[in-house]
């Protein structure tokens, strides 16, 4: 190429990235697809580079860099097997690079330019131009140079790939607190687009967010349901007022708070005193609030009274009646002799035991000592 040639090229050139420089649009990727036919492949040597490029590249450091591919066309006759090809940017000739490998007619391949590092965010434009296909002076240069737009985008920083997140099977958990503001995004297991999610259950959450010029990145909430502890209030509903009714919790908790009639006897024990609810919350070693409820039924012991002791005279029997409350209902007894009668009319001395029971299993044990006193 002579240099005449190249100054003129060049110059217009310049004036073209001024342009397009000026207009400075947000860039997504462009699809370039080469050989569209217009081409008359008259020519030995013909290397044929889109009039403009335009690509994006999302960097997660902008500082970091990375190469941009940019295509090209063999419109020559013969298999393309090398060339050579430099850009200017910001005045600054970069190259030559050399390019091999093996493109047939009207094939397609892609030029590496070396990444750009320090790049600052924004746009780039370069003139990229290529020469001496096979060695050879290239038979059409009208095609050899393309204007080349490189949007450097910075990926949305996002705090990590995967985060583990535990949640108390009855909270509610907030999502979205750690990502950083001025960006979109996208949950898609939610199909939302706000920022802060709060959700309930367990399960994968993953949220994309996207720059203003099209660089995304993604994130992924793994929410895990802690388990929930079953303290076991109790096994029955009913208890007996005589029998010291408590009520135990089985498991170790940081804090109980007991709500019910009765009494806390500590912090894992409570006695009911009457028939109610009772609702016990707890704090557990995650520090999950839990609170669990029951209903209970006190009843009373039987209303049976037996003397502690009875006389008789010899020659005679001892006489044993109960005095029996008006509501009760059906009592059930049992002797120590086996007798299962309420009232007893005994000849023999000795101590007696009777246990009485009533509708609700609510048991009561009375002793009663019968004497033999003598003749005079």
């Amino acid at each position: 190429m002579q240099m005449k040639n190249i100054l003129s090229s060049f110059l217009k050139i310049l004036l073209f990235a001024l342009s397009v420089v000026l207009s400075m649009p947000n860039f997504a990727q462009v699809d370039y697809t080469p050989g569209d036919g217009t081409e008359t492949n008259n020519y030995d040597y013909d290397v044929e580079l889109p009039d403009s490029f335009d690509t994006l590249l999302c960097l997660t450091e902008v500082s970091e860099g990375d190469s941009i591919f940019i295509p090209f066309v063999n419109q020559g006759a013969v298999t393309l097997n090398s060339f050579n090809y430099s850009y200017v940017h910001n005045g600054q000739l970069s190259g030559s690079f050399y390019w091999s490998g093996s493109v047939e007619k009207n094939g397609s391949g892609e030029l590496v330019i070396p990444p750009f590092t320090n790049a600052a965010p924004g746009q780039i434009v370069l003139t990229l131009f290529t020469e001496s296909p096979n060695g050879q002076p290239d038979q059409n240069t009208s095609n050899d140079t393309s204007i080349v737009t490189i949007t450097i985008g910075e990926v949305p920083p996002l705090p990590f790939t995967s985060i583990q997140t535990d949640i108390c099977i009855n909270d509610t958990l907030t999502l979205g607190s750690n990502l950083p503001l001025g960006y979109t995004f996208y949950w898609s297991s939610l199909n939302d687009s706000t920022r802060l999610q709060r959700v309930n259950n367990s399960g994968v959450y993953r949220v994309n967010a996207y720059s203003t010029d099209g660089c995304s990145t993604e994130a992924v909430y793994n929410v895990h349901h802690l388990p929930a502890p079953n303290p076991q209030l109790t096994a029955v509903d009913s208890f007996c007022t005589n029998e010291s009714p408590k009520i135990s919790v089985s498991g170790k908790f940081k804090s109980y708070s007991w709500i019910g009639p009765g009494n806390v006897e500590n912090d894992s024990i409570f006695v009911p005193n009457q028939s109610g609810n009772i609702s016990l919350s707890v704090v557990d070693s995650n520090n999950c609030n839990f609170t669990f409820d029951t209903s209970i039924h006190v009843r009373d012991a039987p209303g049976v009274m037996f003397p502690n002791a009875v006389e008789y005279c010899e020659g005679d029997f001892a006489f044993i009646q109960p005095a029996i409350s008006d509501d009760n209902t059906a009592l059930d007894f049992l002797w120590s002799d086996g007798n299962l009668s309420s009232n007893r009319m005994l000849g023999t001395p000795g101590r007696y035991t009777v246990s009485i029971s009533n509708d609700f299993g609510c048991q009561k044990v009375d002793t009663v000592d019968v004497t033999l006193n003598p003749l005079p």
